[in-house]
């Protein structure tokens, strides 16, 4: 499931990355589409790895919220941040595109805040379908 590869993710891979990442959930957690869980792991994933390459920090946090109707994920970590609308000339700013087709692939929105000298967090909201 989702939230016990995030945790392997925060205590296995951190390490080996050299980051400290802080595992966090909130609400009730509850079944949501496969390929959903995959995103979303994904997602969190390729921000580790971005982090562990550009952020200069050593400290990550890994957040999921499930609320009624979506189910949200951020990654922050205090780096050295950047301007989101600075425009990226390939291969650079692929990582961020990626997690963006991969969020908007199953109805999501993405986003991503950051400012130089001041860190970057990447917000996912997938949308939950209700059964009938």
């Amino acid at each position: 499931g989702l939230l016990p590869a995030l945790q392997l993710m925060a205590d296995k891979d951190g390490p080996r990355l050299g980051l400290q990442i802080e595992f966090k959930t909130d609400g009730e957690p509850h079944r949501i589409d496969s390929l959903a869980d995959t995103v979303l792991f994904r997602v969190a994933q390729e921000a580790m790895t971005n982090i562990t390459r550009h952020a200069k920090s050593k400290r990550a946090v890994i957040y999921i919220s499930y609320l009624a109707r979506e189910v949200k994920l951020e990654v922050s970590a205090a780096g050295v941040g950047f301007d989101p609308q600075e425009k990226f000339i390939a291969p650079r700013g692929w990582g961020l595109a990626g997690m963006k087709e991969r969020a908007e692939s199953v109805g999501g929105r993405f986003e991503v805040r950051s400012e130089a000298g001041r860190g970057t967090t990447i917000h996912v909201h997938i949308p939950v379908h209700q059964e009938v």
